[in-house]
């Protein structure tokens, strides 16, 4: 009765839509391992590089380009290296790299990287792990991409996605502009822009795949407190082999962005920084709290319920409105969702209907939301050159 009562409310039209919603927003998100950045030393930054710098930079690049298939861009502040098709490369180095460089700047940060900085994008993960071990001698320790000092370079698998390179891209300006800045805010900061976009007109990161974690984390009452965590050195924040750190720093991060804090927060520890050397004091006074012991309480239950007021279903990656997308676009019963997503209990997916029932006009908007911005997203694409085929032999109407 329960399908049949949802299935009944939707038209063909709709539920195409909502077949095609689904699958864009059931992707699974990968998880990045960051290496910790190397020191850096704190003396005044030069200005940028000139043309003429450049220039010479991309010549000398050239020369050792492991086949003629890369393509070289000059992005200020860095310069972009990439194997897959120009066009692809260009759009990278101008939706990516240049985009999240324009958006950091308006933000947080006013010097650009001392170096010249080169940001490889290999196509995938074969030319990724060949490439690296050819041109820095090193295996990379993670599929996605890292930020090397030494090298002064950016080494990507573009194939995983542009969140890595965005998170990558952090490190080289907190380096250039912030040279004291403890790990977990330079991690916190850098993570909170791997799942991005932009929201009125500035950088915005949202929740990802660190935080179902950090929620079962904080149910089995494991999570440090803020003032240990601010007190980390690089050593001791990165040897967490479960990544509690770099999810509790990038929540307290999205916290701060939520309430319109993080920009404020992040200029004032630059500020007095010598005075408050791990942050602590001064993010007592940006959330205005004395017992950060109760803010922590405050921050626990605000992560528990997704950081965002997004309904994630316990335990998992999941929300709860990509669940009720797949049901109402198949008209899958219970039984049938639990055999096409068989890492959710029979519990956890009556459980996410009820609570669906339970919020319905919410999630009914959220839902609507979406198949706007597929539905806009179709429209900018336009016709796909299998539809023009069609087409052209009067086989699609």
């Amino acid at each position: 009765m329960f399908r049949k009562v949802q299935v009944a409310l939707v038209s063909p039209l709709v539920l195409a839509w909502l077949a095609l919603l689904y699958h864009l927003n059931s992707t699974p998100e990968r998880r990045p391992y960051q290496p910790p950045p190397s020191a850096v030393e704190t003396s005044k930054q030069p200005e940028s590089s000139t043309n003429a710098e450049l220039a010479a930079h991309v010549e000398q690049l050239k020369k050792k380009l492991p086949s003629a298939d890369f393509t070289v861009l000059i992005q200020r502040p860095f310069v972009v290296i990439g194997d897959e098709p120009a066009e692809a490369v260009k759009q990278h180095s101008e939706n990516t790299v240049k985009w999240a460089v324009d958006k950091l700047k308006q933000d947080f940060f006013s010097q650009d990287p001392r170096d010249i900085l080169d940001i490889w994008l290999f196509k995938d993960g074969a030319s990724y792990e060949k490439n690296a071990l050819l041109l820095f001698g090193e295996q990379p320790t993670t599929p996605y991409g890292y930020y090397s000092s030494a090298h002064k370079a950016l080494i990507m698998n573009i194939s995983t996605g542009g969140g890595t390179l965005v998170h990558e891209i952090v490190h080289p300006f907190i380096e250039a502009n912030f040279p004291a800045c403890p790990p977990w805010l330079n991690e916190g900061l850098g993570s909170l822009y791997e799942q991005t976009g932009e929201v009125n007109g500035h950088i915005h990161g949202f929740t990802n795949w660190r935080l179902p974690g950090l929620q079962v984390t904080i149910k089995a009452n494991m999570v440090p407190s803020f003032k240990h965590l601010t007190a980390l050195d690089a050593r001791r924040f990165y040897d967490d082999a479960k990544g509690t750190h770099y999810a509790q720093a990038r929540y307290l991060c999205y916290y701060l962005q939520q309430r319109g804090l993080l920009i404020n927060f992040y200029r004032e520890f630059l500020a007095h920084q010598k005075e408050d050397p791990t942050g602590y004091e001064t993010l007592q006074k940006i959330l205005g709290y004395v017992d950060m012991n109760a803010f922590q309480q405050k921050w626990e239950k605000y992560v528990q319920i997704d950081a965002g007021g997004v309904a994630i279903i316990a335990g998992t990656n999941m929300k709860v409105v990509e669940l009720v997308m797949a049901q109402l676009a198949h008209g899958w019963s219970p039984e049938e969702l639990h055999f096409q997503h068989p890492y959710l209990s029979l519990g956890q997916i009556h459980s996410a209907l009820a609570y669906y029932w339970d919020h319905k006009e919410e999630l009914d908007a959220d839902i609507e939301r979406r198949r706007q911005y597929a539905e806009k997203a179709r429209r900018e694409a336009g016709p796909s050159l299998l539809a023009n085929k069609l087409q052209q032999k009067a086989l699609l109407a």
